[in-house]
Order: structure tokens, then C-alpha cells, then sequence
């Protein structure tokens, strides 16, 4: 068998998949190089974006399946096989809803983590029930999706039994679809609000505004994808055109998941441009600065989190350098959680007898 996408749908589906598979697998191992080398700060949010990772590339995969079965093709080949098709279809939506979940939950996370340590802060509660109310609609969507048909096999037309009726799923995937887009435009500005009050020039705040807003890039896939679940809210089960129409609404999901990971983990990836400049800079010594100065690990030391920001003046270098990063505690410093954002300044000064 040798397959080929044909024009259309499935040629664009199988780019985006292979393209983003690629983007995403560096994208997180960078993120992983970033958080274990050089910031020595692997915590939950990763394991999360990690979790995330792999519920996209099995939804990648299942996809894939279904396409070269030849769900939504035109024109028949071989080795089609409308059963696998189906079956492949039905586990693409289970695992799409998981995946989905996991990327929300770790950009929660993200966002928890830089959000202070005060458990009383309104930002950290919003936070906590943003997760428990989605994490209600996952399951409750994983079930309709999984339970719509008994037994399980009726969803790929093998077998006798019931199936709920259409328009309950059609609602289930609204619901879904309205925790979703609220999920994601909620992660989106609460950045803007996290910074409102921080002593930051303007330049700054956007720039941070971006690298902590990515939920924005995925937030419009969610509204465009809205519209073809409307759409095919309209179509009977029976509509030829059922499985194109899907599709179509398939690629906005695809996205969805797709940019929110590799945003997330460009977000993440600010320390590493300084890691390798400073790797690459052989003049410190010559200048008077020793060793421990330029490496990475020495300026990681932490020293003051978001929710002290409000009280201290800095200038934008320096602020542009503590809101970014998170870290553990370091050598003579003492201990420090993961949850802070900090700036480090670390000078040693060797002195030469002449």
C-alpha cells in the first residue's frame, strides 16, 4: 500500500500534522533542556506540557489512521477499509478531548506557578476552580463520547443495539466547545491582569504580555472551529458530506492543541538564547570577570516573585530579567520555591597581584 493524501482536506490535515509533530517535539525538548540545564526548575507545569505532548501525538496518530483508511476521501482506493476508518475516527474524539484537557491544565499550571505564593490571592483561586470546572467538562464530554452507543462497536456500524440520540452529542460538544473557548480566553488575559500593577515600563509589560499570553494563539482556533460544530450540528448522521464537513472542523482542533503546545514552549525558551551567548563569549576572563559569572547556573539565584513586584522599582533590563524565570534554591542562598519569579545579579570580582 502506498498512500498519498488526496488534494484538499486530507492533504492539508497530513501537512499541519507532520508539520507541528516536528515544531513540537523540539519546541518541548527545548523546553525540558531549558527547565533541567539551565534553570534547574523541573516542576509539575512541565510534566503537564510533557502529558500534553503525548495526548497530541496520539491524537496525531489516530488521525492519520482514520485518513488512511480513507475517512473523508472521494475517491475509493484499495486498501480502504470503512470499519478501521470509523474505529480510528471514534478514537481520534476520545483522545482529542483528553488532549485538549491535559494542554488547558498545563497552561493553568504555568500560570500558577508565576502567580505567587499567597493562597488567598484571588488570581490563584480563579486559577484552581479554571481547572477543577474544566476538568468537569472533560470527563463529562469523555463519557458522552465513549457511552453514545451500546455496545461500542454500533459507532463504526458493527453490531445491534441503541445510540443516543443525535442532537445530545451536538449539545455536548457546544458545552465543550463554550468551556473551551472561556478556558482559553480566561488563560489569555489574566497575564494582563497579573501585570496591571507591576512598576514596568510599557515596553516591558507587552513583551511579557506576550510570552505569558500565548493562550491567545489557540484561543482564535477555538472560535473558528465553533462555527463548523454549528455547522455540522446541522447535518444528519446519514450526510454524505458529513465526513469532509468534519474534517474541515477537524483542522481547527488540530491547531487548537497544535499551537497551544508549541507557543507554550516558546515561552519557556527565553533562557536559552542567553545560555548559548554566554557559552559562546571567551572575552569574560579578560575583562576581569571570572568564571562562575558566565555560567548559566550562577545567575539563577532567586530573589523576589510577582507578588512583590508592586512594591520595588526597577529599570527594564532588570525587570525584563526577573519576571521571566522560575528556580530552586541554590548554593548559599537558601531555599526558595519553584512558584516565584525572580531577578538574580551575582558578581564575583578576582583580584590579580601584579
Amino acid at each position: 500500500m502506498s498512500w498519498t493524501p488526496e488534494p484538499g482536506t486530507q492533504s492539508i490535515l497530513t501537512v499541519l500534522i507532520i508539520i507541528f509533530l516536528v515544531l513540537n517535539y523540539i519546541g518541548v525538548g527545548l523546553r525540558c533542556f531549558v527547565r533541567i540545564k539551565i534553570n534547574n526548575s523541573f516542576s509539575y507545569d512541565d510534566w503537564a506540557m510533557i502529558a500534553s505532548l503525548v495526548g497530541y501525538s496520539a491524537m496525531c496518530g489516530t488521525l492519520l489512521s482514520a485518513l488512511v483508511y480513507g475517512f473523508g476521501a472521494a475517491i475509493p482506493q484499495p486498501w480502504y477499509d470503512p470499519i478501521k476508518a470509523a474505529q480510528s475516527m471514534f478514537a481520534f474524539q476520545l483522545v482529542y478531548v483528553v488532549a485538549a484537557y491535559l494542554c488547558k491544565v498545563s497552561v493553568a499550571l504555568v500560570l500558577l506557578r508565576i502567580s505567587g505564593t499567597d493562597r488567598k490571592s484571588l488570581i490563584r483561586k480563579v486559577l484552581i476552580g479554571s481547572i477543577i470546572v474544566v476538568t468537569i467538562f472533560a470527563v463529562a464530554t469523555f463519557l458522552a463520547l465513549a457511552l453514545q452507543c451500546r455496545p461500542v462497536t454500533l459507532n463504526w456500524g458493527v453490531g445491534k443495539g441503541e445510540c443516543v440520540a443525535p442532537h445530545v452529542i451536538t449539545d455536548v460538544a457546544y458545552a465543550f466547545s463554550a468551556a473551551d473557548i472561556a478556558s482559553n480566553w480566561l488563560y489569555a488575559t489574566l497575564p494582563i491582569i497579573m501585570l496591571w500593577n507591576v512598576k514596568l515600563s510599557l515596553r516591558v509589560k507587552l513583551s511579557v504580555i506576550l510570552l505569558l499570553g500565548f493562550s491567545f494563539t489557540s484561543s482564535i482556533a477555538t472560535l473558528v472551529r465553533l462555527k463548523y460544530v454549528v455547522d455540522l450540528g446541522s447535518l444528519g448522521s446519514t450526510d454524505p458530506g458529513l465526513p469532509l464537513r468534519l474534517l474541515d472542523s477537524i483542522i481547527w482542533s488540530h491547531l487548537e492543541i497544535a499551537l497551544a503546545i508549541f507557543a507554550a514552549s516558546l515561552a519557556a525558551l527565553r533562557p536559552l538564547l542567553k545560555y548559548i551567548s554566554g557559552r559562546g563569549d571567551t572575552n569574560q576572563k579578560s575583562n576581569g570577570w571570572s568564571d562562575s559569572q558566565s555560567h548559566p547556573r550562577s545567575r539563577m539565584t532567586p530573589a523576589i516573585r510577582l507578588d512583590n513586584l508592586k512594591d520595588n522599582r526597577f529599570d527594564d533590563d532588570a525587570s525584563q530579567e526577573f519576571i521571566l524565570h522560575t528556580g530552586q534554591d541554590q548554593e548559599g542562598i537558601g531555599r526558595v520555591d519553584n512558584s516565584g519569579i525572580y531577578k538574580t545579579t551575582k558578581v564575583e570580582v578576582t583580584h590579580h597581584a601584579l
